[in-house]
């Protein structure tokens, strides 16, 4: 039911933002080092990451937020290319609104 949407709209949120979903959600499964040192903001001079310790809660939260994303990437799909009720995207992306 999201071909009922404008263009633009329709754009943004059956493709643009499953993209970035899946992104996300392969970031702390692909570099889970990466991933961590790129939500820390690091002091000045230092870009290694190494001013802050890595340890397996740091890994498994990273992992966890990653599961989110999957599951976000998940439920957009499934809530727009699978209702046959306009009212429900509708209601999907007053959400969105909402959460953001």
């Amino acid at each position: 039911m999201a071909s009922q949407l404008p263009a633009f709209p329709r754009t943004i949120f059956t493709i643009v933002e499953p993209i970035s979903l899946v992104g996300g959600f392969l970031g702390p499964f692909l570099d889970p080092e990466w991933f961590i040192n790129s939500q820390i903001d690091a002091p000045p001079g230092v870009h290694d990451g190494s001013f802050a310790p890595r340890d397996d809660n740091a890994r498994l939260i990273a992992l966890q937020l990653g599961n989110t994303y999957g599951l976000l990437f998940l439920l957009g799909v499934a809530v727009l290319y699978t209702t046959t009720e306009l009212k429900v995207v509708r209601n999907y992306l007053i959400a969105l609104w909402v959460m953001r």
